[in-house]
């Protein structure tokens, strides 16, 4: 059994206007599931990106997010959710006037992660093995 007090895990912010909290993950001794919790500035989000064979799920607890994946767009609002495939190009932005509040669901405890702008560079939300560069993730290369 594992128990973890989300009080007292740090805050990440991997780029600016975010907040990323890691709820759960191979880093707290998950093996098959991670979960992190994200606050977004108006007009901030997530580029595209994939997690390869990881399926994901995003639920909005607050605010309004535009996602796409590929050519598809929706607007999501609190009490939504969208499952985005294995292998899928994705992100987000906020479009409301305040914080984009979410929950991220993964398939995966160690989350492979790569940005379409930058492909030579590979993260793992929630991930052991690689160099840490903030409290949800590690450089993998």
């Amino acid at each position: 059994m594992i128990v973890i007090n989300h009080k007292e895990q740090e805050l990440a912010s991997w780029r600016p206007g975010n907040k990323t909290r890691l709820n759960v993950g191979a880093s707290t001794g998950a093996t098959k599931l991670c979960i992190a919790e994200q606050w977004f500035d108006p007009g901030t989000g997530a580029p595209t990106h994939t997690h390869f064979e990881t399926e994901e799920t995003i639920t909005v607890l607050e605010g309004r997010a535009e996602f796409w994946v590929g050519d598809d767009r929706a607007v999501l609002e609190p009490e939504m959710t969208i499952v985005l495939p294995p292998y899928s190009h994705h992100g987000f932005t906020n479009v409301g006037d305040g914080t984009l509040h979410i929950w991220a669901a993964y398939s995966d405890a160690s989350v492979r992660t790569e940005y379409d702008a930058d492909p030579a560079s590979m993260y793992a939300i929630g991930g052991t093995d690689g160099e840490r560069v903030d409290a949800a993730r590690v450089k993998k290369g």
